[in-house]
């Protein structure tokens, strides 16, 4: 795989530019990488551990850093890389193959039709106080080792910052303005409240209610879950921004 003519077609597809060499080390460490004839489209599978809601814990594959030139788009691109990612995944041990997308992008089509479970997922933007939001359903969410964890949450390409208080701990990152909230642990309502204009993801609809009804903004997205190996597809999730490369 020539990585850097993976990272060019990568910020060539997406608007305002994709990356660096240095978010490419990071977003790609451990992946599997697919490319199609004549560098047309490519992506990458990477993978996590999973706590699943009932007990035990499975490996995931996660579609990451899909493109297709524009010149080849409509051509059936990117349902063969759904395809050939679940079978990647599958060489690999993983029981579910994960891809995120927003409502509107015409990915999430191709998602759907490839039998995912569509789980909804929120892009919520604003500053405000927010009420007590109840701790969430049991659900499913990725688990990393101690060093696994400092490399996905502090050793990003952007600097990061860990804040801490009694009732709430967060990993933000700070620019132009907004933290981009990567993690929050703890009164979740207490947190959101103290962080001023703020970035985060979730998928517990709970939370996005009680960011709409403080007059956050919110995209509406979902997380693909295709099972593979015959296991059942999980439709609770608790995902966080900084879980996502």
């Amino acid at each position: 795989m020539d990585a850097p003519r993976y990272l060019a077609s990568l910020n060539h597809c997406f608007p305002g530019g994709w990356g660096d060499e240095r978010m490419f080390e990071w977003a790609f460490r451990g992946a599997d990488f697919i490319v199609h004839e004549n560098g047309e489209a490519g992506s990458a599978v990477n993978y996590r551990t999973v706590e699943l809601p009932g007990g035990g814990r499975v490996r995931v594959g996660i579609v990451s850093g899909s493109w297709t030139l524009p010149v080849a788009r409509g051509r059936g691109h990117f349902s063969r890389i759904l395809e050939e990612s679940r079978e990647i995944a599958w060489s690999r041990g993983a029981a579910m193959l994960l891809s995120f997308v927003t409502a509107t992008n015409a990915s999430r089509r191709r998602v759907e039709a490839s039998g995912a479970t569509m789980v909804p997922a929120f892009y919520c933007r604003g500053t405000g106080r927010i009420a007590h939001v109840a701790p969430p359903a049991p659900s499913a969410r990725f688990v990393y080792t101690e060093t696994e964890w400092r490399m996905q949450f502090l050793e990003r390409p952007r600097p990061t910052k860990q804040l801490r208080t009694d009732a709430w701990a967060a990993v933000i990152e700070e620019a132009d303005g907004i933290n981009r909230v990567h993690f929050i642990d703890g009164d979740f309502a207490a947190a959101i409240s103290a962080l001023g204009r703020l970035f985060c993801y979730t998928t517990i609809p709970s939370r996005a209610r009680a960011l709409a009804d403080a007059g956050f903004e919110i995209i509406d997205g979902f997380v693909g879950v295709m099972p593979i190996r015959g296991h059942a597809a999980v439709s609770e999730w608790d995902i966080q921004n900084g879980d996502r490369m």
